[in-house]
Formats: structure tokens, sequence, C-alpha cells
């Protein structure tokens, strides 16, 4: 079974195969220039043409094709960093000129590379097989759904479904491997069919509901609030951010209508025993501001930036890849309004729907199994061998 990544969108990518590929139709049906094989041992850029899209110096006719690797060698791909990938990749050309890239790879190997990017090699092993059956049932949901939509690829490969990072490490692969293995063809299903099942780093205590997260159906998914005494070893378990004030004013004034003065206090409401609210009350000079989705409030509306954050008993700043980037990490917070900043104290790291991956952990290290895992998180799910059960849509 193969899974369609969109891994990414440019206008500079660049590719290096030292070993051989042909190149065919998107299709893979006939060759799209003479059907002899090449190398690329040299950084190759792909770029959109009037007549085609241009691999290295081979100009191919086509608004889209597919690179065939002739042995299971990986293809390496860089746009900010150079990434390996196993399988074909499909080339399509836009009309603005950007080239979009699709790894197209046998599922295994993209859950072998799922699981390295979201937790750690060294955890647990009976952590990442639980992982491993989540980001299984998920992809193989997400799968159905794209296809059902005539969608050029499945999923893509970042937070917006799993982070995907390619060929892991070699000193990774054999770990991350035996979790697939040991846990192969092995879903989730709720009501008995496959379901969106979500999971997130840290749910600070206790898990969130995905109806009131993300509006899904009681009926399709489990339910939420699970109590999780498991992930306080997480880094991120308490989290303390300054932010600048009128950073925040100014992010909150772009995303709505209101007419937004200096702010008075930023709180969350209805929320839950560890609080995780739902809706986000902003007050101003100007009057209330309420946010009606709490979890957009902090992925969307206040986003990534500047950031100090609070460890070891000084601040420091955020660099530029670092967690700490994030205004707010999760929707369990509580908002301090100072002369120039705001001061942002919470629980946890994301939408907490699901399994807690760092919850999976303390779990794994307690003693529990994969499956004792899956189903403390997914309470009324049952663990299932079949790729062909029709996902809830």
């Amino acid at each position: 079974m193969k899974i369609r990544v969109a891994i990414v969108r440019g206008r500079n990518i660049k590719i290096l195969s030292p070993s051989m590929f042909r190149i065919y139709d998107v299709r893979g049906d006939l060759p799209a220039i003479e059907d002899t094989p090449y190398t690329i041992t040299r950084k190759s850029t792909i770029t959109a043409t009037p007549g085609g899209i241009k691999i290295g110096g081979k100009l191919v006719p086509l608004n889209a094709c597919r690179i065939v690797p002739q042995t299971r060698r990986p293809i390496a791909v860089y746009e900010v960093e150079e990434r390996w990938y196993y399988g074909d990749l499909c080339l399509y050309k836009n009309d603005d000129g950007t080239i979009d890239v699709v790894s197209e790879v046998g599922l295994e190997d993209y859950l072998a590379g799922v699981l390295g990017r979201e937790v750690s090699a060294s955890w647990p092993a009976e952590a990442l097989k639980a992982q491993a059956v989540a980001s299984r049932t998920r992809v193989l949901y997400q799968r159905e759904v794209a296809r059902r939509h005539n969608r050029r690829f499945d999923v893509q490969s970042d937070i917006r479904d799993q982070v995907y990072g390619g060929v892991p490490a070699s000193a990774e692969a054999r770990k991350l491997s035996d979790a697939v293995r040991a846990t192969a063809g092995q879903v989730l299903t709720y009501n008995g069919l496959i379901f969106k099942n979500y999971f997130s780093s840290t749910c600070g205590g206790m898990t969130e509901d995905a109806m009131r997260v993300f509006d899904e159906d009681p009926g399709h998914h489990p339910p939420g609030g699970v109590a999780c005494p498991y992930c306080k070893s997480s880094p991120v378990y308490t989290w303390k951010h300054r932010v600048p004030k009128a950073e925040v004013e100014k992010r909150i004034r772009q995303h709505t209508t209101d007419d937004v003065g200096e702010i008075i206090s930023i709180r969350t409401l209805h929320p839950d025993a560890v609080g995780h609210g739902d809706e986000v009350e902003v007050k101003h000079t100007k009057g209330t501001t309420i946010f009606p989705d709490a979890n957009k409030f902090r992925t969307t509306v206040l986003g990534r930036g500047d950031v100090k954050f609070w460890k070891g008993g000084r601040w420091h700043a955020a660099a530029e890849h670092d967690i700490h980037r994030e205004f707010i990490m999760s929707t369990a917070f509580t908002a301090r309004v100072l002369d120039d900043t705001v001061e942002f104290s919470g629980r946890g790291w994301g939408h907490a729907v699901g399994m807690c991956q760092y919850g999976a952990r303390g779990m794994a290290e307690a003693g529990r199994n994969y499956r004792a895992i899956l189903l403390h998180y997914y309470p009324g799910a049952k663990i299932a061998q079949n790729y062909h059960l029709q996902p809830q849509t």
C-alpha cells in the first residue's frame, strides 16, 4: 500500500539521486522522455518552464511527471534542509510557477519516517508501538478521504497531518522499524470503523474532547476527558512565556472586525478540570472581543514569534525553531497583562485531543503495553487487524 505525501512546494527545489531512476508520466505508464535511466550526482534544481518541468538540464514536456528509482535507494530533496525519501517522487507544475513534490512511499516506510518526528526513538518500545498504531490509523483514514475527493496527495508532511521526515537517521532506523513491524496491520476502530484519531505532545493532566476542539461528530470519536497523570515528565507540562504586548494586540486586530483598543485582560472560557478552554475572551479599552475557538486562537491568531520563556530561574529568548516560539502552547492557560508585555502561563503543548504522547511514554515507563496505552487514551476504541475497514467521514 502506497501513501502520497506532499513534502514541499517551491520554486527553488533541488534533488540528488546517486542511484539510477527513470522519468515517466505522473501515472507511471509511459516514459516522459527517452526510456533510459539517469543519475543526479550533484544537487540539481527542479524548475517550472513554459514547456514543462526541467529536472537539472533535462526538460520533461509535461506539467506532471514521476521519478521512479530503479533500486531501493532514497532520493534527496532540498529546500530548507536535506531530506531523503524512499519511493517515487511525483512533480506537479502549478500555475504560479511553483512545483509540488509528492513522495509516493510504502506505508511501513512512511510510518518509520513519522515515528522519529512525532516522538523520540529513545522512548520505550511500547510507546513507539502505540504511536505506530495511532499514526497508521490516522494516515489510512486520511488516505481514503483524499482519494474520495480526487486529491493529488493523501497527507501533508507537517503538523497539519503528521510530521514526516523521510528516511530516519541510521542510528534510529532499527528501533523505529521494529515498532512498525511489531504492530503491522493494526489500526484503531470506533464503532467498527477507522476514525480520524488525534494525538498531541502533552495534555497537561487531562485529554480534550474532539467535539469541543474540532467539532467532530461524537458518534465517530472516543470521548475526551481522560485523566492523564503520566505526562508530568514532559518539559512543557507547565510553561511560562512573555510576549510583547504590542505584538499580541496587533495579531488580535488582524483576526477580528472589532475595533480593538488596548488590551486589559485575556482569559479562556468554559475551562475543563485542568484549564483547557473552548473560547477566549479579550477585554480591551473599547469593549470585549470573543474568539469562539480557543485552539485556533492559540495556533492561528497568536501563532509563533518572539517569545521569552522561563526556565531555570530566569528568562530566555526562544531561538528560531524552539518549541517555545509559540505564544501559547495549549488552551490551558492564564494571562497576565503587564505594562508592555503579556505573560502567559499554562500546562501542556498541543490540542490535547486523543493520545497524549508524553503520557504514552510515562505509561510505558510504568510497565504498560501499547494496547493498554491506546485503549486508555481512546476509550471505547478497539485494535483491529484490517486495512480495509471503511473509515468514518
